[in-house]
């Protein structure tokens, strides 16, 4: 049996065995099926105070990039500012997202760069994350953002560094939704 909603948007649900299905996948598992899934990497240069080691804008006009997780390590007891620059004319290392859905031969609508510098200020700071780094333990992070950070046309979200670092790993994991009609 097929219920609709009643309002006429065309919105259905199946009923079998008396049960309503319901879908228990997250939105980056229902991206990553589709091909719309990507994570971006940005692992050791010797970064100075400041540096930008990732920063992902998203390119696309017809489609939101949603910013499910982040995850950083560093190899010092340090802290990693993420916030959103202002459009720029982005410079630095390409880095290339790689698509979640290794059957998919989908491309991240989006520019990625490492060690980016184009940049003229920081942008408002959305959080600090700070390692928890001593003589001998590693610091990292995994930040849940849960897709509470979408990026239009041209926005950006970038993590620069507080300290000077010889060691670290930056990672950015987002998906793409059509835009809301």
């Amino acid at each position: 049996m097929i219920i609709e909603d009643g309002k006429g948007s065309g919105n259905k649900a199946q009923v079998s065995d008396h049960r309503l299905q319901v879908s228990t996948a997250s939105a980056l598992h229902r991206a990553s099926l589709k091909g719309n899934a990507y994570a971006w990497n940005s692992v050791s240069y010797d970064a100075a105070a400041a540096d930008t080691l990732l920063l992902v804008a998203n390119n696309s006009s017809v489609q939101l990039l949603v910013i499910d997780s982040i995850y950083f390590y560093a190899d010092a007891a340090t802290a990693v500012d993420i916030h959103f620059p202002a459009k720029a004319t982005w410079t630095g290392t390409a880095v290339t997202g790689v698509n979640l859905n290794r059957v998919s031969n989908k491309i991240a609508d989006a520019t990625a760069i490492t060690d980016e510098t184009g940049q003229a200020t920081q942008g408002p700071i959305w959080i600090t994350l700070h390692t928890i780094e001593l003589t001998t333990a590693q610091g990292e992070i995994q930040y849940l953002v849960n897709g509470a950070i979408i990026l239009g046309k041209d926005d950006a979200i970038a993590m620069d560094a507080v300290a000077d670092l010889a060691g670290y790993e930056a990672t950015i994991v987002g998906y793409f939704i059509d835009i809301p009609k």
